[in-house]
């Protein structure tokens, strides 16, 4: 009894018993500086938003993620959600979408992640401030 503890021991230190009982991987995501520096969103819609990265499909930025998820994952009601979606819209950050089941009725909710366009700025550009907005002494 002794030698098989011995040997489950022997075999779990090996390196490939170790490699397989590693945790998964940590997975990351990415969220535009100029998104979370806004300060026109609320806190509540940014988190909205990081969640629905986290969800979303890296090439298309579509999530499939379902409200009621969402709602337990804020831990907040439907009506909070949808308050923050709306602003998110307003904001040009996220697009709603709904898809057609066969019988012509909505289906499931689709977000997609979406980014404005970048402000043009005529004060400065790649390379600088303009010689317009340098004042002359």
């Amino acid at each position: 009894m002794t030698s098989m503890t011995n040997l489950a021991v022997a075999s779990a230190s090996t390196p490939e018993a170790s490699r397989s009982a590693r945790a998964p991987r940590e997975y990351f995501t990415r969220t535009p500086a100029r998104f979370l520096k806004d300060p026109n969103i609320s806190p509540g819609a940014k988190l909205l938003r990081v969640l629905l990265t986290a969800f979303a499909d890296e090439r298309t930025c579509r999530t499939f993620v379902t409200p009621r998820r969402l709602d337990l994952l804020m831990d907040c009601e439907h009506k909070y959600r949808e308050r923050l979606q709306r602003e998110l819209v307003a904001a040009g950050w996220l697009k709603l979408e709904r898809d057609r089941k066969p019988n012509g009725h909505l289906g499931r909710r689709i977000y997609f992640l979406c980014a404005p366009p970048m402000p043009v700025s005529s004060t400065s550009g790649r390379n600088g401030p303009s010689k317009e907005s340098i004042p002359s002494i």
